[in-house]
């Protein structure tokens, strides 16, 4: 579904991302590990359209190279970012809509405005978008339509970032460290709801340093290190890559 190929970045004399090649197929969870500063963030801003790169990139067999940010999205190319902050005066379906509406950030303000001077948005109100319900019953937030990010776990609030990135029919989704501040049990659940999300048919491309969740739920790893993939395969090869260990683990990891 996404394929990279030669992908390097390069910022003055800093070489960011050297010579990336990464596949991510259709209902998969891949994982890209590797220290603080390696570059993954920097792929990520590439593949998505926010850094300049050489190389190639393709969704579905066609070359995005060229293709600004906002077209890779509605292609289907979607990312969460490090610092997603939710809109907190907000309700989880509000968050989803202002990326759902095409008209504008203004707009979408303007007619959130209006219907609470006609009362708060149920459910059963028909003016929701179709799309919003399919990406919170994705992401198991059903029930949490018309409540506030504030009234929510952490773990539930990462998930509305996942959602609100899904929604618009994401075919490939690309999380930047969404795990980060979770504990042991939110991210176990976490991690069980990306499951149920790679099953329903996108691909997703993991970054994150919760080893415990990138070996439960990765189906592959890619491992980087300035700039380049030093490793590749599954979690329990790579775990054990002397290279990886050096680099990264500090010992080897059982998956």
């Amino acid at each position: 579904m996404l394929a990279t190929r030669g992908l390097s970045v390069r910022y003055g004399g800093v070489l960011a991302n050297d010579d990336v090649c990464i596949d991510v197929g259709a209902g998969e969870i891949v994982g890209l590990i590797g220290p603080n500063g390696a570059g993954k963030t920097t792929f990520v801003d590439a593949v998505t359209g926010f850094a300049s790169h050489t190389g190639t990139i393709e969704l579905g067999g066609v070359r995005l190279d060229s293709v600004p940010a906002h077209r890779r999205r509605r292609l289907g190319l979607a990312r969460t970012w490090q610092s997603g902050e939710l809109f907190t005066d907000l309700t989880v379906a509000e968050n989803l809509a202002v990326v759902v509406e095409r008209a504008g950030l203004r707009g979408v303000f303007d007619d959130l405005v209006g219907r609470r001077r006609r009362g708060r948005r149920t459910r059963a109100d028909p003016a929701i978008d179709p799309a919003i319900d399919q990406a919170l019953d994705l992401v198991g937030l059903a029930a949490s339509a018309d409540r506030r990010p504030e009234e929510l776990s952490l773990g539930q609030q990462k998930l509305v970032g996942v959602a609100r990135a899904l929604v618009g029919s994401a075919r490939v989704l690309l999380l930047d460290e969404p795990a980060a501040g979770l504990d042991t049990e939110e991210s176990a659940e976490f991690g069980r709801e990306l499951r149920r999300i790679a099953v329903a048919g996108p691909g997703v491309l993991l970054i994150d340093h919760d080893m415990a969740l990138v070996l439960e739920v990765c189906d592959r790893l890619y491992v980087m290190d300035f700039g380049r993939i030093i490793a590749a395969g599954t979690p329990y090869d790579v775990s054990r890559d002397e290279q990886v260990v050096a680099a990264y683990l500090g010992s080897p990891v059982t998956p």
